[in-house]
Formats: structure tokens, sequence, C-alpha cells
């Protein structure tokens, strides 16, 4: 999930006080009503297909109304979307009084030692905060991430060495985890991770190394069919929409293959 907040974090633009309520109306809103239009759509379908009570489906639609850690099932993926656009909107701001990128490194930092230092929201307050919204916390650095390592270091895509890296980095951490001697989980719903430090690099660099992946794919003689495979299934999703508008625009490519990471990071949450 961690790649969701970085691409989302592409294309983050400042954002002040006075223009956040057109900002909210505009970018925020159309995206909940998707929120609840789908998740009602699925709660309907659920009630027909699986022949649900009328009680389970209303559990179901308190559930969707309060979101985060509550959504289970069919509804399960549906907190990153509360998620996402909470991180956005103070990302954004951050950004329109913090000019200064040095400066919103180090508020990220510890914002991010702020969200790892307690086990979850429950611990503190005794119930799970509406929509996951302390995630926000874990969430806002990844898209810092993301939008450094887009308008910075986009260079480094070209290097397929470190795709290579990034990949044999995947495979040590698979062997040390296997054999017991690494204990690194990172589950952002549960708020449930066992090293913070790995927690904030390793899936920056995993990410990289996808990233890398993505851009070679584009130069092979099959990457129409992969992108005819790998668009419908997901085009609903902000972050990939937005990612390939502009990518698009800015007459790079890479984020039509979308279906490589989209797939695999879709399927772990």
């Amino acid at each position: 999930m961690p790649l969701f907040f970085m691409i989302g974090g592409f294309f983050v633009k400042p954002l002040t006080r006075r223009a956040l309520p057109h900002y909210l109306k505009t970018k925020i809103w159309p995206q909940l009503k998707q929120y609840f239009a789908y998740g009602f759509a699925l709660i309907t379908v659920s009630f027909f297909v699986e022949r649900h009570t009328v009680t389970f489906s209303l559990r179901y639609v308190a559930r969707l109304l309060y979101g985060g850690t509550l959504l289970n099932g069919y509804l399960s993926a549906f907190w990153f979307m509360t998620v996402y656009l909470a991180s956005l909107v103070l990302f954004s701001l951050i950004k329109g009084y913090v000019s200064s990128v040095a400066i919103q490194a180090g508020i990220m930092l510890a914002l991010f030692g702020l969200g790892t230092s307690y086990p979850n929201a429950t611990a503190i307050f005794g119930f799970p905060l509406p929509g996951n919204l302390d995630l926000v916390l874990l969430a806002m650095p990844y898209m810092f991430i993301g939008w450094w390592f887009f308008h910075y270091a986009r260079p480094l895509i070209h290097w397929h060495w470190l795709g290579l890296a990034a990949l044999g980095l995947f495979v040590l951490l698979y062997v040390l985890q296997a054999s017991g001697q690494l204990n690194f989980l990172l589950f952002m719903k549960s708020h449930h991770l066992t090293d913070p430090l790995l927690a904030l690099l390793v899936p920056p660099a995993l990410a990289l190394g996808i990233f890398v992946l993505a851009q070679a794919l584009s130069h092979i003689s099959l990457s129409r069919g992969l992108v005819a495979l790998g668009a419908p299934p997901y085009r609903s999703c902000i972050c990939i929409r937005q990612s390939a508008t502009a990518w698009k625009n800015s007459s790079h490519r890479i984020w039509s293959y979308g279906w490589l990471p989209v797939s695999y990071c879709h399927i772990a949450c």
C-alpha cells in the first residue's frame, strides 16, 4: 500500500486556506461520492447475490459510513480512499505554507515517527478513528517521498541496475523473513508494523525497482497488450488515473504500465 500513496504524492500542489473550499468541492467531494456509490453498489449486489439479511446489510452501510478498520470483506480495500484523500489535503496545505523542501522532509520524518510510536488508535482512544484518519501520519511521508521522487529523481527510472538491486533486496528480505532472522511486517490498515526504520526505507526502495521495471516494459513489443490488459480493472483508482494523465502530459510513458505495481499491491492489500 505505500506504493499507492507514493504515486498519489507525485502531483501534489501547494494549497492555501483561501483555496481550500474550492479544492474540497472540485477535487475531494467527487472522489467521496465514488467511495459511497461503489460501496452502496457492492452492498446492494451482495444483498441479492449472497442473500444477506437486511440487518446484516445495514450494518455494512454503517461500516461504510464510519470507514477504516471496520471495513472488511468486499469493502476491505475502501479504507485507502479516506486515508488518501485526508493525506492529500493535509500534505497540500503543508506545501502551501512551508516552501522549504528540507523543512517539509523534517516535518514528514516527525509525523512518521509519531505514527509509529503507538500500536493503533484503539490503544490510545479506546476505539478506531473514523476512516482510519490517524494513518495520515504514515501516508503523508510516503506521499512526500513520491512527490520528491517525481520532481527530483525521475532519471533514476532509466538506471536498470536499480531494478536488479531492488529485486535482490526483495529476495534477501524474503529469505531472512522466511528463515526467522527478520521480523518485518507492515500492514497499514491495521496500523501494524514491526520495524519503523525498515517501514520507512524498504517500501520506497522496492517501489523504485517497480518504477524501473515498468519503464523497461514500455519498450517491449508487448507493451500495448500489457496496457490493454491492466488498464480496465483499475481505471477508477484516483492515484493511477492521475498518474497516467500527468506522465502523458510530461511525455513519459512509465505510468501507462501501471498494471504491474497496481495488480500486485491490490492483491496484497
